[in-house]
């Protein structure tokens, strides 16, 4: 439950959109604590995950945030004018970060498993992915933005940011 002494209203810069005013509010507070839970415990903070791995992990938190909002309705997708939502937030990451990053290394990746023995230990061979750092280039930007949504989810859910070990 929010606290008194906490400020209901927060400005905040968020993936290139510009300044955002976010006004908390009971639906909201509850959504965003339900998104970071998903967010921070569904994601290794240890980029030597195994690259398909990190792909799963990825599109479990897609599809977990996606029934969250669906859900917790439009309570959590509207705002006063001139302010923004947790859902509207949560929409900007998963349509155009997150599903534009699974779209392209899914599909990626499949096509050079598909090329590797059914056996073939993963761990050994994912090195020789010809995409691989280019792969774990954007995945290190993409887990930048995402931290930066952990950071205003914790804000918005009133709760300390415990995603970076605080």
């Amino acid at each position: 439950m929010p606290s008194k002494a906490r400020l209901d209203t927060v400005t905040c810069n968020l993936f290139g959109a510009g300044e955002a005013t976010w006004t908390r509010d009971e639906a909201q507070a509850e959504a965003a604590w339900e998104i970071y839970v998903v967010l921070t415990t569904r994601l290794a903070r240890d980029t030597d995950d195994l690259d398909h791995a990190v792909l799963e992990a990825l599109d479990a938190v897609f599809e977990s945030v996606r029934d969250i909002l669906l859900r917790r309705g439009v309570a959590v997708a509207r705002a006063e004018a001139g302010h923004i939502s947790v859902g509207e937030v949560a929409l900007r990451v998963l349509t155009g970060s997150l599903r534009l990053f699974l779209a392209k290394w899914q599909p990626a990746l499949g096509a050079f498993t598909d090329t590797l023995p059914e056996d073939a230990p993963w761990a050994k061979i994912q090195a020789k992915w010809p995409e691989r750092k280019t792969f774990r280039a954007e995945l290190k930007t993409l887990g930048e933005q995402l931290d930066a949504w952990a950071d205003f989810l914790a804000e918005a859910a009133g709760v300390a940011a415990v995603h970076r070990g605080a």
